[in-house]
């Protein structure tokens, strides 16, 4: 599960994104790609909440990847 931190309320294309990781994925390679509009003008920064128990997982928080 990703969040994105803002004050507004971010727009996404989608309202639930899903991706199925195949068991012998290459380390580094992306898994999913999403982004967001801010309704304020303001800068999104995206984070993983949950979902991620061992760290294998991580995203760029200033591009949503």
């Amino acid at each position: 599960k990703v969040a994105v931190i803002d004050q507004s309320y971010p727009v996404f294309e989608h309202q639930v994104y899903q991706a199925a990781i195949p068991e012998y994925y290459m380390t580094g390679s992306s898994v999913a790609s999403l982004s967001a509009d801010s309704p304020t003008g303001q800068k999104l920064i995206y984070n993983i909440v949950s979902g991620d128990m061992y760290g294998d997982f991580s995203v760029d928080f200033n591009i949503g990847k």
